[in-house]
């Protein structure tokens, strides 16, 4: 947050969030359709700042995928199950609602 003060007086010129530093490994097993993703190495987030997406757009969004946790730590895995008809050919981990991309990983 930035704020220009004036003797008693402060206004917050602008504010911003910094992107967590995150690294995640993916796996998916193509006969339950189960795709797991782990936060291997990097900061801590706020599990409700995460969103998945699983390419391709019949997948789609997978908002509450950390739903069991409050903040994501390296080493905590999310799992989600999808079609197994339908072959996934890559993820995209996203923070914040403005959808900064955090990894993306092809399968």
């Amino acid at each position: 947050m930035i704020n220009w003060t004036d003797g008693d007086n402060s206004v917050t010129a602008a504010q911003y969030a910094v992107q967590p530093a995150a690294t995640f490994d993916v796996s998916h097993d193509t006969e339950t359709g189960e795709l797991a993703v782990t936060l291997t190495d990097g900061d801590q987030i706020d599990a409700s700042a995460l969103r998945l997406f699983v390419a391709p757009q019949e997948i789609g969004f997978q908002q509450s995928a950390w739903s069991e946790y409050e903040t994501v730590t390296p080493g905590d895995t999310t799992t989600v199950t999808i079609d197994p008809a339908v072959e996934p050919v890559g993820v995209a981990v996203l923070y914040n609602d403005m959808g900064t991309v955090l990894a993306e990983i092809e399968l």
